[in-house]
């Protein structure tokens, strides 16, 4: 038995109905990879956001009026060993409309980052990718590997299929 486990950091402003989904999967077989970094570096990664990205949002609630912020559903998938089984459920199953989704984050592995060498895919799943990716990885110091596609053996691969922009890190 496995399942999915997710949590919403609300949204305000216009952007409110405009969705961002932050993934990762906390399951392993124990084959051909090493277990700790397939699951236990991308769910470590969504906690560590959802717990700044909360204290932001809660931040700029308070000071801003008119503020503006996409809600964020941070689900940590069962199942990717399995054949995707967890994302895969959970696109069949949304709890909001695919088409309100602006953008899929899956995280996978990020604890092999050696070199400040970073693989990236779908980075053109949506033209409003592009733009953003210029003005983030240069101060970031990291040397970014991008690949157009979604598609890729990750829970983001699920999401790709029905049309949500994607990013894999």
């Amino acid at each position: 038995p496995s399942a999915n486990v997710a949590a919403i950091l609300r949204g305000f402003g216009p952007l409110a109905e405009e969705w961002v989904v932050i993934g990762g999967h906390f399951d392993h077989l124990g084959r051909n990879r090493p277990g700790a970094d397939d699951n236990a570096s991308g769910v470590a990664g969504i906690l560590l956001l959802a717990e700044r990205m909360t204290e932001q949002y809660e931040t700029l609630a308070e000071r801003a009026e008119g503020a503006n912020r996409r809600p964020i559903l941070f689900v940590c998938f069962g199942g990717e060993a399995s054949g995707l089984a967890g994302a895969k459920h959970f696109v069949e199953n949304m709890p909001i409309p695919a088409e309100s989704i602006s953008l899929m984050m899956n995280f996978d592995m990020i604890g092999r980052l050696r070199d400040h060498q970073l693989m990236l895919m779908g980075t053109e799943t949506s033209p409003e990718i592009a733009p953003i990716l210029e003005q983030c990885v240069p101060p970031s110091g990291l040397h970014v590997h991008a690949w157009p596609e979604g598609n890729g053996p990750s829970d983001h691969a699920s999401f790709d299929a029905v049309g949500v922009p994607v990013l894999f890190f």
